[in-house]
This record gives structure tokens, C-alpha cells and sequence, in this order.
């Protein structure tokens, strides 16, 4: 149940960010969005992971080699928050993190999605579509 409101509250401010975004500019700049919720997750993520990193040689100094051995097999999906991928025969740490990975894709696509319905219900003055999508047209 604590996921499911996690994902509700997130989805939440994801839309009122982009929606007070709009109203108070007139646009909505991606780039910038984009950038800001990076910098908001993405150095906690790698500090979190950096540590534990630390805890594992630690670890295996005192006798356990194996959670070494576990933290390389999935860093290469922790890093690029997709750990829901991870084969079963390798989870065990960072069970958790597969609501990141989660997150980070509907980071990624709802503002993009609110944008383009935006566009359809001509929201927006200026029509074109442009990749950079209304981010200083």
C-alpha cells in the first residue's frame, strides 16, 4: 500500500509542478524540469549506492565476499534505475529500488504526455511542435 501511495503523491506533484510551470510562465521548459528532477534524485541514488559500496568491502574484509559479488551483478541496473530487470537469481540488494526505476520513467513520459495533450487541446498559443517542445520557442 505505501508504494501505491507513493506513486499517487508522486504522480501528483509531477503534475502540479509542470501545471504551476505553465500557469506562472505561459510554457513549460522540459529541458529545465528534466534537469531539476535529475538534480533532485540522482545524487542521493549514487551517494546511497556509493555508501553501501563502502559497507560491502567492509563487509568483505570480516568474512562475506558474496555481497560483493552481489553488489556488482546488480550495479549496472541500480545505476540506470532499472532494477525491476534484474534477474531473480541476483536481487537481494537494494530490493527496494525497482519503485525508482519506476519512478524515473513515469518522470520521464508524464510531463512529456501532459505537454503533447496540451498541444491537442491548443492550450498553448504557439502550435509547433518542436523537440525541444515549448522550451523557449
Amino acid at each position: 500500500m505505501g508504494v501505491d501511495i507513493f506513486f499517487a503523491l508522486s504522480g501528483w506533484l509531477i503534475t502540479w509542478l509542470i501545471l504551476s510551470e505553465q500557469a506562472r510562465w505561459g510554457r513549460i521548459d522540459l529541458k529545465a524540469f528534466y534537469l531539476r528532477g535529475f538534480f533532485r534524485i540522482v545524487p542521493m541514488l549514487y551517494l546511497t549506492i556509493s555508501l553501501y559500496f563502502v559497507a560491502t568491502i567492509a563487509m568483505a574484509r570480516i568474512g562475506r565476499p558474496e555481497d560483493g559479488a552481489r553488489l556488482a551483478n546488480v550495479l549496472p541496473y541500480l545505476m540506470t534505475f532499472n532494477f525491476a530487470y534484474v534477474p531473480r537469481t541476483v536481487e537481494g540488494i537494494f530490493g527496494h529500488a525497482w519503485t525508482l526505476g519506476i519512478e524515473e520513467k513515469f518522470f520521464l513520459l508524464w510531463p512529456l504526455f501532459l505537454v503533447l495533450a496540451g498541444l491537442w487541446a491548443g492550450l498553448y498559443r504557439d502550435r509547433r511542435l518542436v523537440l525541444c517542445l515549448v522550451s523557449r520557442v
